[in-house]
Protein backbone atom coordinates (compact mmCIF):
# COMPACT_ATOMS: atom_id res chain seq x y z
CA UNK A 1 0.00 0.00 0.00
CA UNK A 2 2.78 2.47 0.98
CA UNK A 3 4.78 1.49 -2.09
CA UNK A 4 1.76 2.18 -4.31
CA UNK A 5 1.32 5.67 -2.82
CA UNK A 6 5.04 6.46 -3.27
CA UNK A 7 4.85 5.21 -6.86
CA UNK A 8 1.76 7.34 -7.54
CA UNK A 9 3.35 10.50 -6.07
CA UNK A 10 6.53 9.88 -8.07
CA UNK A 11 4.51 9.41 -11.24
CA UNK A 12 2.64 12.68 -10.69
CA UNK A 13 5.93 14.51 -10.10
CA UNK A 14 7.52 13.09 -13.24
CA UNK A 15 4.46 14.02 -15.31
CA UNK A 16 4.42 17.60 -13.96
CA UNK A 17 8.11 18.38 -14.69
CA UNK A 18 7.51 19.41 -18.33
CA UNK A 19 4.75 21.78 -17.22
CA UNK A 20 6.98 23.47 -14.63
CA UNK A 21 9.90 23.74 -17.04
CA UNK A 22 7.71 25.47 -19.67
CA UNK A 23 6.37 27.94 -17.12
CA UNK A 24 9.83 29.04 -16.03
CA UNK A 25 11.23 29.57 -19.54
CA UNK A 26 8.93 32.32 -20.81
CA UNK A 27 9.73 34.31 -23.90
CA UNK A 28 12.76 36.61 -23.87
CA UNK A 29 10.46 39.59 -24.47
CA UNK A 30 8.19 38.78 -21.53
CA UNK A 31 11.22 38.13 -19.33
CA UNK A 32 12.87 41.44 -20.24
CA UNK A 33 9.64 43.41 -19.76
CA UNK A 34 9.18 41.88 -16.31
CA UNK A 35 12.80 42.43 -15.26
CA UNK A 36 12.93 46.02 -16.55
CA UNK A 37 9.69 46.81 -14.68
CA UNK A 38 11.12 45.31 -11.50
CA UNK A 39 14.34 47.29 -11.88
CA UNK A 40 12.46 50.55 -12.48
CA UNK A 41 10.29 49.87 -9.43
CA UNK A 42 13.38 49.17 -7.30
CA UNK A 43 15.11 52.36 -8.50
CA UNK A 44 11.99 54.40 -7.78
CA UNK A 45 11.68 52.83 -4.30
CA UNK A 46 15.32 53.66 -3.62
CA UNK A 47 14.67 57.27 -4.72
CA UNK A 48 11.62 57.48 -2.45
CA UNK A 49 13.78 56.43 0.50
CA UNK A 50 16.69 58.67 -0.56
CA UNK A 51 15.14 62.13 -0.98
CA UNK A 52 14.56 61.66 -4.72
CA UNK A 53 18.12 60.55 -5.54
CA UNK A 54 18.52 57.53 -7.79
CA UNK A 55 21.35 55.07 -7.07
CA UNK A 56 24.66 55.59 -8.86
CA UNK A 57 24.76 51.88 -9.78
CA UNK A 58 22.03 49.26 -9.99
CA UNK A 59 24.10 46.95 -7.76
CA UNK A 60 23.45 49.32 -4.84
CA UNK A 61 19.86 48.04 -4.87
CA UNK A 62 20.98 44.60 -3.66
CA UNK A 63 19.93 43.31 -1.10
CA UNK A 64 17.53 45.98 0.21
CA UNK A 65 15.47 46.48 -2.97
CA UNK A 66 16.44 43.52 -5.18
CA UNK A 67 16.83 40.08 -3.60
CA UNK A 68 18.50 38.35 -6.54
CA UNK A 69 21.47 40.15 -8.13
CA UNK A 70 21.04 38.11 -11.32
CA UNK A 71 18.16 40.51 -12.10
CA UNK A 72 20.80 43.06 -13.17
CA UNK A 73 21.63 40.91 -16.21
CA UNK A 74 19.72 39.07 -18.89
CA UNK A 75 20.42 36.04 -21.03
CA UNK A 76 20.53 37.75 -24.40
CA UNK A 77 19.39 35.05 -26.78
CA UNK A 78 20.25 37.31 -29.74
CA UNK A 79 23.96 37.27 -28.86
CA UNK A 80 24.06 34.12 -26.73
CA UNK A 81 25.67 36.08 -23.87
CA UNK A 82 24.69 37.16 -20.38
CA UNK A 83 24.50 40.95 -20.65
CA UNK A 84 23.74 43.68 -18.13
CA UNK A 85 20.75 45.95 -18.45
CA UNK A 86 21.83 49.48 -19.30
CA UNK A 87 21.15 51.85 -16.42
CA UNK A 88 21.14 55.54 -17.30
CA UNK A 89 22.36 56.91 -14.00
CA UNK A 90 22.41 60.65 -13.53
CA UNK A 91 18.64 60.83 -14.00
CA UNK A 92 16.60 62.09 -11.06
CA UNK A 93 13.11 61.35 -9.82
CA UNK A 94 12.07 64.85 -10.93
CA UNK A 95 13.00 64.18 -14.58
CA UNK A 96 10.39 64.02 -17.32
CA UNK A 97 8.48 60.73 -16.79
CA UNK A 98 9.25 59.85 -20.43
CA UNK A 99 13.00 59.92 -19.79
CA UNK A 100 14.57 56.46 -20.29
CA UNK A 101 16.03 54.90 -17.16
CA UNK A 102 16.80 51.26 -18.03
CA UNK A 103 17.37 49.71 -21.47
CA UNK A 104 17.60 46.02 -22.30
CA UNK A 105 20.08 44.54 -24.75
CA UNK A 106 18.66 44.02 -28.27
CA UNK A 107 15.99 41.34 -28.44
CA UNK A 108 16.17 38.30 -30.74
CA UNK A 109 14.03 37.99 -33.89
CA UNK A 110 11.21 38.73 -34.50
CA UNK A 111 11.96 41.80 -32.35
CA UNK A 112 15.31 42.52 -33.99
CA UNK A 113 16.80 45.94 -33.14
CA UNK A 114 14.17 46.51 -30.48
CA UNK A 115 14.82 46.94 -26.79
CA UNK A 116 12.67 47.05 -23.70
CA UNK A 117 12.97 50.52 -22.19
CA UNK A 118 11.90 51.42 -18.66
CA UNK A 119 11.11 55.09 -18.08
CA UNK A 120 11.38 57.37 -15.04
CA UNK A 121 7.58 57.47 -14.83
CA UNK A 122 7.44 53.69 -14.38
CA UNK A 123 6.22 52.73 -17.86
CA UNK A 124 7.96 50.24 -20.13
CA UNK A 125 7.86 50.08 -23.92
CA UNK A 126 9.30 48.06 -26.75
CA UNK A 127 11.31 50.54 -28.85
CA UNK A 128 13.46 50.22 -31.94
CA UNK A 129 16.88 51.60 -30.98
CA UNK A 130 20.21 51.51 -32.76
CA UNK A 131 23.46 51.16 -30.85
CA UNK A 132 24.12 54.85 -31.60
CA UNK A 133 20.79 55.84 -30.03
CA UNK A 134 21.58 53.79 -26.92
CA UNK A 135 24.96 55.52 -26.63
CA UNK A 136 23.28 58.91 -27.08
CA UNK A 137 20.80 58.04 -24.33
CA UNK A 138 23.74 57.12 -22.06
CA UNK A 139 25.09 60.62 -22.62
CA UNK A 140 21.72 62.20 -21.85
CA UNK A 141 20.87 62.98 -25.46
CA UNK A 142 18.12 61.77 -27.76
CA UNK A 143 15.73 60.18 -25.27
CA UNK A 144 13.47 57.72 -27.11
CA UNK A 145 9.91 58.86 -26.36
Amino acid sequence: MVAAIILLVGLVLVMSLPIFSRVSTGSPLANDISEVRNLVLAVRSFAYDSDGRYPELLEILHPDYIDDPSLFTTNNTASGKIEPYIYLNGVSATADPRTPLIISPPLPPPHKDRRVVGFVGGNTALIKMTTAQVEAARQGKLPPK
